[in-house]
């Protein structure tokens, strides 16, 4: 039988991490409803290239996706094309490229950190990130950004491998020139230059750190640059020509509302969870060890990108998923590489307790505000006691930080809680979820489309969120009140808001006609952050 130190030496701990993550992720990507807005737009383009055939343009209905990049798209075009169909719009098979991407981004990250820290650090790293609330996140939705993250990691993994050979006087290893090559070329294609950004940032601040740049001249650049030549050029040109420069008139990206600088930081220790109890360790690591090859590119990577992204207005949930690999790489190196001052310890608890208690009433407030039938309170109680009991773990690890066995039950408990709160509770808040009760009122109504029991497309006036278009179609009518008006006279149903009603009915009245409402929905938006009180209108008999 082998030892436990064996299972997470090698290729083994990268698989066993990887497998760990995939398996936890799993759950919520089958059960997770269709999440507005960056989701629900990313799917639909994905679905629009496979339905039209055209891997070139990326649109969203008729408006040209400026600035996205095409990887995530062919891979999630690919992933629908083999298990199951655009038309059924089944959303976990958008999902599966990200579900990779998790797996991906968690071996790189042991690998990694275990070359820079030991074998115990990379794998304690890789299974708190991929086990955390931002790693089953990443997982849960069809965006671009895990696979981002995981292209990240491959190329900070193997640059970690050759910075680590030149500051020891180690070999190069050419695989590992070939995999930084192959990571940063796989990060552009699906996010585009801000690869290139993070990569220069890191590159400066190494050679600031270190006055001089011998490591530079080791990477490979006479046939790296030609291959990320051979491989994004072809599509770049393709796409400027086919969108006249359109494409390069800027990108657009979904904002959290009311954010600003300091939010990403203030959410950060709730993206880690359960893994939270690391970030003393990490601060007071990266301060003893700072002259070390690890701390220096970690702290290379993860600090001036994190100081220019807070700066950036605006603020996205994953924008900065990919600097969390050197967060996790020195939270897992302060915890099992040395012994730690109780301050260290203390610190490293309270903020466990406090984040999984935080956790669980965002839980119970979750049900109290959303679930008009009180149908959700087991789930939900469930998640927060699961919540609490994981911080109550992480604490337990950081004050005895030599046992792993209690770090990785913290990350059990905490992975339990984020199923109870991903699978149970959030799917279970009908009046979150607008466009699934639309669906529903649809179909219960008879006058769904994509059943052939209405003439289609429906048209909406006052309600315009993607995931609608995902499930309904590109050729769903988003508009006004004419609009919606106009679908009903064709005899098409029509979804209003309550502030658009009145203006429907008078453009009815003036063609002698009338609506007949067939189904009503109150909740709310959470991409608008407001109410919604929106109605499905059929012409009347």
């Amino acid at each position: 039988m082998e030892s436990p130190r064996s299972l997470i030496s090698g290729w083994r701990g990268a698989a066993l991490a990887a497998l760990i993550a995939v398996s936890c992720a799993l759950p919520g990507l089958i059960v997770l409803p269709t999440v507005d807005r960056n989701e629900a737009v990313f799917a639909q383009a994905s679905a629009q290239m496979l339905d039209e055939h055209n891997p070139t343009d990326i649109r969203f209905q008729d408006y040209l996706r400026r600035g996205s990049m095409p990887a995530a798209h062919w891979l999630q075009a690919a992933s629908v094309a083999a298990t199951s169909h655009a038309e059924a719009r089944k959303i976990w098979a958008y999902r599966l490229p990200s579900l990779l991407g998790l797996a991906l981004l968690v071996a790189a990250t042991v690998s990694g950190g275990g070359r820079l820290f030991g074998e115990r650090a990379g794998f304690l790293s890789g299974v708190l990130l991929g086990t955390s609330i931002l790693g089953l996140s990443l997982a849960n939705l069809a965006t671009a950004e895990a696979l981002f993250a995981a292209a990240a990691a491959v190329m900070l993994s193997a640059f970690a491998h050759l910075y680590a050979a030149h500051r020891e006087g180690g070999r190069l290893r050419k695989r590992d020139k070939l995999l930084f090559w192959i990571g940063l070329i796989a990060a552009f294609l699906v996010k585009g230059p801000i690869i290139l950004a993070l990569s220069g940032l890191t590159g400066l601040c190494l050679i600031a750190m270190d006055r001089h740049v011998r490591w530079l001249g080791s990477l490979g650049w006479s046939w790296g640059l030609i291959a990320l030549a051979a491989m994004a050029g072809p599509w770049l040109v393709a796409v400027t020509v086919s969108t006249d420069g359109q494409f390069w008139q800027g990108a657009e990206a979904f904002v959290i509302r009311g954010s600003g600088i300091g939010f990403q930081t203030l959410v950060a220790p709730a993206l880690l969870f359960p893994g939270v109890f690391l970030l003393p360790f990490a601060a007071a690591f990266a301060f003893r060890r700072r002259e070390t090859a690890g701390v220096r590119l970690a702290v290379a990577w993860l600090v001036p990108a994190w100081i220019a992204l807070e700066c950036l207005p605006g603020f996205q949930l994953h924008g900065a998923a990919a600097l969390y690999i050197a967060l996790a790489w020195l939270g897992a190196a302060g915890l099992t590489g040395e012994a730690n001052g109780a301050i260290v310890r203390v610190l490293g608890g309270a903020i466990s307790i406090a984040t999984g208690a935080l956790i669980a009433c965002v839980s119970l407030w979750l049900v109290w505000r959303f679930d008009d039938l009180n149908a959700g309170w087991l789930g939900a109680g469930i998640a927060a006691a699961l919540a609490v009991s994981a911080g109550l773990a992480g604490a337990a690890a950081a004050w005895r930080p030599t046992a792993l066995r209690r770090s990785l039950r913290a990350a059990g408990l905490g992975v339990a809680a984020s199923i109870a709160l991903l699978v149970v509770v959030l799917p279970g808040l009908d009046r979150l979820w607008p466009t699934q009760n639309l669906l529903h009122g649809l179909s219960a109504a008879g006058v769904d489309p994509r059943g052939g029991l209405a003439r289609g497309p429906v048209a909406a006036a006052g309600y315009a969120e993607p995931s609608l278009v995902f499930h309904l179609g590109a050729e769903t009518q988003l508009g006004d009140a004419q609009t919606a008006a106009d679908a009903i006279l064709d005899s098409r149903p029509a979804i209003v808001s309550n502030d658009q009603l009145a203006a429907v009915s008078r453009i009815l009245s003036q063609h002698g006609l009338a609506a007949r409402t067939v189904y009503r929905f109150e909740g709310y938006d959470p991409a608008e952050a407001e109410p919604v009180n929106l109605s499905i209108l059929s012409r009347a008999p």
